[in-house]
């Protein structure tokens, strides 16, 4: 065997959640581990192996964070390491963190201002990283120990363009990165981020541009912070749980928990006191959506691709989706099907408020020509409306059942939505699919359909 060696650490993989993964943990000599990560395969489950522990004893497995990592879908990004020794972990998707952490911080894609060309809302001269109140829409503030051209110990200016010269701002390398370290505090002596009057919805580690461009938010970042006590109370994640075999090997496989971000875990595999520990980058799919009762679903869509999410990065897992948008995500899910066919370019307009210069003209074309919707009665698509959960279980019918007759409706599948139903055969065989179990006996057929329930919806309906 080559490259035998007495540790707990094999390698450092890195992972996209959504994808199968495997970890390998040894407890005494161990070959290198190697990882295999397709993108076609979209499992969201994480695997963890491990040999040398004493035969028919209970391994536990554990993802002990070691560095958090949040981005954007402009480019930019986020990742954060507790010095000293410092716990930093995950609370139902925010970050949790002891008061006064120091933490080194890596800020990676950013423009480099007017050393690389005009200032412009794509190019701009700098950018702030600070503690402050958490806001929906706009900019974070107040923020802890204020924001200034000068810095400090709780807030970083990032630029290589300072105003008056020299200063301590955070330079921009030419890869465009910065460097710096921060201490994160929950409080100053006007503001508490852990007091409700100040902070209701608590705080964020944010990032944005500087004064210079203050209305610009295509660079925001938004990590929430969860302060906690002491480092006792920075929590690790149960992964799970496996006897040993007679041999002392061990194989717990199982759903990356949600409530994580993305960044560096350890694995620690524990049987009392036999302990090891393998590195893994976990990629989670966007800021806003950490956990919830869809998570595996949303990270299925974004390891697939049938979603990059917005423009700042988040998913929006409650805004409802409109038809033109249910075009675009039918389309790519077709795509997934082997030999699917691409649809050709949009040459002529398929709906009279649908013309060619439409962004999602093709996809609007294609579910056109499919059969799949035959729009409204006064003959339009309706692109910015919503979609409504009746609409969508026709259309995955139709596209499940290309060119066939409307499904009969025998019974009632749901409380409300009765054999008389225009829409009761598609219903019930959404339902007998399994890709809807509605929710206390009722479908809400009228309903918008939320983005988090269209992935859990195309998701199911994928694995048909």
């Amino acid at each position: 065997m080559r490259n035998l060696r007495r540790t707990t650490i094999s390698t450092l993989v890195t992972a996209a959640l959504g994808l199968s993964l495997t970890v390998t943990g040894i407890a005494l000599a161990a070959p290198t581990a190697t990882t295999d990560l397709n993108p076609g395969t979209v499992k969201a489950n994480l695997t963890v192996t491990g040999k040398g522990f004493p035969a028919n004893t209970s391994v536990n497995a554990r993802l002990k964070t070691t560095s958090a990592v949040i981005a954007n879908q402009s480019g930019q990004s986020i990742r954060i390491t507790p010095k000293g020794g410092a716990a930093i972990g995950w609370v139902d998707g925010s970050l949790a963190v002891v008061s006064g952490t120091e933490v080194d911080v890596v800020v990676s894609g950013l423009p480099r201002g007017a050393v690389a060309g005009p200032i412009t809302p794509k190019n701009p001269d700098g950018f702030y990283l600070f503690t402050a109140k958490h806001v929906d829409n706009g900019v974070n503030s107040p923020a802890v120990g204020g924001i200034s051209m000068e810095g400090s110990s709780e807030q970083a200016w990032i630029t290589n363009n300072p105003i008056g010269g020299p200063s301590v701002a955070a330079a921009i390398a030419a890869d465009g990165s910065s460097s710096f370290g921060l201490i994160i505090n929950k409080s100053d002596t006007a503001f508490d981020c852990t007091n409700p009057t100040d902070a209701p919805a608590g705080c964020d580690l944010s990032l944005r541009v500087d004064h210079r461009q203050s209305g610009n938010r295509a660079f925001d970042i938004k990590l929430p912070l969860k302060f906690v006590a002491n480092a006792a109370a920075v929590p690790t994640a149960a992964f799970g749980s496996k006897t040993s075999t007679a041999s002392g090997t061990v194989a717990i496989t199982a759903a990356v928990p949600t409530g994580l971000g993305s960044g560096s875990y350890a694995v620690v595999l524990t049987a009392g006191a036999t302990v090891t520990s393998q590195p893994v980058e976990i990629l989670l799919p966007f800021w806003d959506y950490r956990s919830g009762l869809f998570f595996q679903d949303v990270a299925w869509l974004r390891g697939t691709g049938i979603t990059t999410g917005n423009p700042n990065g988040d998913y929006q897992p409650a805004a409802a989706v409109t038809r033109q948008a249910m075009a675009a995500f039918l389309y790519r899910t077709h795509l997934l099907t082997p030999g699917a066919k691409t649809a050709p370019a949009c040459t002529k307009a398929p709906f009279p408020d649908v013309p060619v210069s439409h962004p999602f003209c093709r996809e609007i074309n294609w579910l056109k020509g499919s059969g799949i919707t035959g729009g409204f009665s006064d003959g339009t698509f309706k692109p910015g409306a919503n979609v409504e959960r009746q609409a969508i279980a026709r259309f995955l019918y139709r596209m499940a059942v290309p060119n066939g007759t409307a499904p009969k409706c025998t019974g009632k599948p749901f409380t409300d939505v009765g054999i008389t139903h225009p829409f009761c055969g598609e219903i019930r065989w959404m339902k007998a699919k399994g890709i809807s179990t509605g929710a206390n006996g009722k479908f809400s057929p009228v309903d918008n359909v939320a983005r988090d329930a269209m992935a859990a919806f195309l998701h199911r309906f994928n694995a048909l």
